[in-house]
């Protein structure tokens, strides 16, 4: 029973997590191509392809 209750703790941690990474980048998703941009990995036109993407998979 013990180990059950930490999986489900654990899980809950995480998923609220990802929930609120998704929410920042959703609301501030200019914000987070400019982060991206700093990488400086990825072409000028696929920012926000790739903005949308990560917000959209999480």
């Amino acid at each position: 029973m013990g180990w059950r209750v930490i999986v489900w703790f654990c899980r809950l941690v995480l998923g609220l997590e990802c929930l609120a990474a998704t929410l920042g980048k959703s609301l501030d998703l200019p914000e987070f191509v400019g982060i991206l941009r700093i990488y400086r990995f990825f072409t000028d036109w696929a920012f926000w392809l790739i903005a949308f993407g990560i917000t959209g998979l999480k």
